[in-house]
Parts: structure tokens; C-alpha cells; sequence
């Protein structure tokens, strides 16, 4: 038993790991694309690396996404910080991909260096956890849930932006059980109907 959960393991491994060197490559942040083709490139790689299994390729988009190789995390109640590492690259590796990330997802997106680097991670979660739910729609909870959690353990305090992509995240979750869908069609839907319509 324990040989298998290694072996699901080094997959994920070498999954997230693939997918970060994909994006921290030279090629990638040359491509003369916008920000939401990048963001379908990055899709479109790791469901090719996870051999057409969306739902590892979706976990393996949460982990290498995240910006930080590791979260501090506050323990309700006994108030005891702890390091939560997540399966990265090397230091290297995950700082190019961040320095790479794409940024402007929406059209309100901040001016700032970073833009909304973050939101990636918080929509491929919510994909996951959406795609994966198929007895019970929790939809509606999802991306509460995320944020609730980010909070209680003191990662970082409930944002608007961060629902928004949650929120995103769940409907790609629920449409890719039925047909091909990119993500930068999930933001353009939002875009369109949110600021110019």
C-alpha cells in the first residue's frame, strides 16, 4: 500500500514540477500572447502531462500555481504557527515562474507588478473541487470555503478578487465535465458580461 501512495506522489511530483518549468521557461514568457491565451497554455500542458485526466491535471494547476513553495499557518484556538510546505521545484524554478505568471486576467485587473498572479491558483482549486463534487453540488460553498480557511488559519483575510476567481473556478469545474472549455473563456463570459455589457 504504501508503494502506491508513493507512486501517486511522484506523479503529482512530476506533474506540478513540469507544469512550474513549463511556465518559468524562457519560451513561455516570450510567447506573443495575451495574459488568458498563456493562462489556456499552461491548461492545455498539464492535461497533456496528466495524459487527459482533468482532474489531475486541475490539482496539479492548484499546487504549482500557488506563489509561495510554503504557507504559515496559525492553529485556531492553540495559536501555534506552523510551516505548510507545498511539492515545488527547486527555489530557482518557482521564482521564474512566478516572476512569469500571467497577470491580467481581468479587466480590472490591478496595475501593480503582480497583478493577479494569484487568482490562478484559486481558480484551477475551485475547478478541482468543483469537477471532483459530482453528488452534491457545493458550488455555492466552494469558494467560501477556500477563503473561510485561508482566514481561520491565518493565511490571508477573505478578498473579493480572491472570491471572484473561486467563484470562476467552480463553473469551469462543472463545464469541463461536459465539454471542452478553456479557462480564458470562462474569464472573457465574466469580462463581457461584468464590464461591457
Amino acid at each position: 500500500m504504501a508503494g502506491r501512495s508513493d507512486a501517486q506522489q511522484s506523479h503529482l511530483f512530476r506533474l506540478v514540477d513540469s507544469i512550474t518549468k513549463y511556465v518559468a521557461a524562457e519560451e513561455f514568457s516570450s510567447m506573443p500572447v495575451s495574459d488568458l491565451q498563456k493562462t489556456d497554455s499552461i491548461y492545455c500542458h498539464a492535461v497533456r502531462v496528466a495524459e487527459g485526466n482533468l482532474s489531475d491535471a486541475l490539482l496539479g494547476l492548484t499546487i504549482a500555481l500557488v506563489a509561495h513553495t510554503k504557507i504559515p499557518v496559525t492553529l485556531p484556538l492553540l495559536g501555534l504557527r506552523m510551516d505548510f510546505h507545498f511539492l515545488s521545484s527547486t527555489p530557482e524554478t518557482v521564482n521564474k515562474k512566478n516572476d512569469n505568471l500571467p497577470k491580467v486576467l481581468f479587466l480590472d485587473s490591478p496595475h501593480t507588478m503582480h497583478g493577479d498572479q494569484d487568482k490562478l491558483a484559486h481558480f484551477f482549486g475551485s475547478a478541482f473541487l468543483s469537477y471532483n463534487m459530482r453528488l452534491f453540488d457545493y458550488s455555492l460553498v466552494i469558494g467560501y470555503f477556500v477563503e473561510s480557511f485561508e482566514e481561520t488559519f491565518g493565511i490571508s483575510r477573505i478578498d473579493d478578487r480572491d472570491m471572484r476567481a473561486n467563484s470562476l473556478g467552480v463553473k469551469f469545474g462543472k463545464m469541463i465535465r461536459e465539454k471542452e472549455v478553456m479557462p480564458s473563456q470562462i474569464f472573457l463570459m465574466y469580462n463581457l458580461k461584468y464590464f461591457i455589457i
